[in-house]
């Protein structure tokens, strides 16, 4: 845990973390947009109201979650924010004349790119912990006196007050940042073959809320609110199932002969 890269001027590793994630992810969309057919110009213009729309979202569904539970200890939710911004990618799509699957793929790349420096600086502000995973496992992590985790533990009873480390907990920002690397490795190795537009960000959407899901079973920072699910979780199922959907849709659409779903193999639409 690393929470201040800085005490004066106070620069929060959190901070520098999804700065980095940002630009890391305009880069990327930048530079994929010729690939898939996007202007420059409609990517620039449309990553500040990405940005807007990340933090809005993400904080407006952390608002919602804490006054569902107050189980839920994170003011900001990262698939609220992922929601806000694709209905933002939608509406800049019409309003610009952009394909809308062309768009989409021009991001998905930057996506899992730049949820695994956002999730690096998880790990380092303390948030986002896991549940206890006993001594034994290698990957266990500790968190001091005063962090989230210590203040969790020693609420329920698990830890003393006096106890200068919190009990060893699953890094779940790591296992996360962790498997979207791994994510990006097989996208872009498979991005070649999809034959759709739209395919390569539908896949990561698919993927990150199965994984999602997974992740949330050990986090000790949100815990269930229906049917034993957390709120991500049911937000995972929502937007996992949307993505399987439009995917469906995207397939029945391309075999009705709408030529612009097709993607580019040897300089050609296919």
């Amino acid at each position: 845990m690393h929470p201040r890269w800085l005490e004066h001027p106070q620069i929060t590793s959190y901070g520098v973390m999804l700065a980095g994630a940002w630009l890391v992810g305009w880069f990327l969309a930048r530079r994929r947009a010729p690939a898939v057919g996007v202007p420059v110009w409609v990517i620039d213009g449309l990553m500040p109201l990405l940005i807007l729309g990340m933090l809005g979202g993400s904080r407006a569904a952390g608002f919602v979650a804490q006054q569902w539970t107050p189980a839920v200890s994170n003011d900001y939710l990262l698939l609220g924010g992922i929601a806000v911004v694709v209905l933002l990618v939608v509406v800049v799509s019409a309003r610009t004349g952009t394909a809308l699957g062309r768009l989409g793929d021009a991001f998905a790349f930057s996506l899992p790119a730049g949820i695994i420096l956002l999730r690096m600086g998880c790990l380092m502000a303390g948030c986002c912990w896991g549940s206890p995973c006993g001594d034994r496992w290698p990957l266990g992590v500790t968190y001091p006196t005063g962090s989230p985790a210590w203040h969790q533990q020693v609420l329920i009873g698990r830890l003393p007050a006096d106890s200068p480390r919190s009990l060893p907990v699953h890094p779940v920002p790591f296992y996360e940042a962790v498997a979207m690397l791994g994510l990006l490795a097989v996208m872009r190795r498979l991005d070649a073959h999809w034959r759709r537009w739209g395919e390569s960000f539908l896949a990561f959407g698919i993927s990150y809320c199965v994984l999602r899901f997974l992740l949330e079973w050990l986090r000790a920072d949100h815990l269930p609110v229906m049917g034993g699910l957390a709120f991500s979780q049911w937000a995972s199922l929502a937007c996992g199932a949307v993505c399987v959907v439009l995917w469906a849709v995207r397939r029945r659409q391309a075999a009705d002969g709408r030529v612009e779903l097709y993607r580019r193999h040897g300089g050609q639409d296919v």
